[in-house]
């Protein structure tokens, strides 16, 4: 079985977010992300990975965490849309959330990763 692993692909997608949204542990981690993380993750690398593993063609995927910065909807969201590009199919690709993916306790609650 050939398996591709992917891990902390932060996908950064604030399209929507009211300032007010950081106004808990978002406001720290938000800044520690816009003044020093801001391009590790840039989003054009998640779709050319997703499509370098479409030629690749393993037998299943796993991503393992932090699909999102702040655990935005919009970052899940993205992060998804980058995924189903994936030729394999929900059945061959696993993902399982990190700590950034329910950054916050509204993210847990309204459950953001699984609707995502």
């Amino acid at each position: 079985m050939r398996l591709a692993h992917m891990s902390d692909v932060h996908a950064l997608d604030l399209r929507g977010v009211r300032p007010w949204r950081f106004f808990n542990k978002r406001l720290l981690g938000g800044l520690n992300m816009l003044l020093k993380r801001r391009n590790r993750h840039p989003l054009h690398i998640l779709d050319a990975l997703c499509a370098d593993l479409n030629r690749v063609a393993p037998d299943h995927v796993a991503l393992t965490g932090d699909l999102s910065n702040l655990s935005f909807p919009s970052e899940l969201l993205r992060a998804r849309a980058a995924l189903d590009h994936l030729t394999l199919g929900p059945r061959e690709v696993t993902v399982i959330p990190g700590n950034h993916d329910v950054y916050v306790w509204e993210a847990h609650r309204g459950r953001h990763f699984e609707r995502a």
